[in-house]
């Protein structure tokens, strides 16, 4: 397993554990319709690194591992973790699009960048 993997995966089960044991950072991290409405555009990013629970988490980080290092022999380290990044900033954004009358709605999970 590549390094960036590995950072990726430890990055995701630290903020996530984080998440599950501190309801106020959950609420200050995840994606918020209100909170990009508030310019609160961190959340593009961050919500990614957050899981609902450890079986969320746990899915992701597994699709992640089963196919990261395959991606990374094909585009290299570098593009790999630009193409992780992108994939969840356009998949929060392109959320945002869709529930932006939805001042409620919020969000989390790695899914946009694991599948990129």
């Amino acid at each position: 397993m590549s390094t960036a993997l590995l950072l990726l995966i430890v990055s995701n089960v630290l903020m996530s554990y984080k998440g599950f044991s501190n309801i106020r950072f959950f609420d200050q991290y995840k994606f918020s319709v209100l909170g990009l409405q508030q310019r609160e555009y961190y959340r593009l990013l961050s919500s990614g690194f957050l899981h609902v629970d450890i079986t969320h988490l746990l899915f992701n980080m597994f699709a992640l591992y089963i196919f990261g290092d395959v991606v990374i022999q094909i585009t290299g380290v570098f593009l790999f973790v630009l193409i992780y990044i992108l994939s969840l900033l356009a998949g929060n954004y392109f959320t945002f699009i869709n529930h932006k009358n939805e001042i409620g709605y919020t969000a989390v999970g790695a899914s946009g960048g694991v599948s990129g």
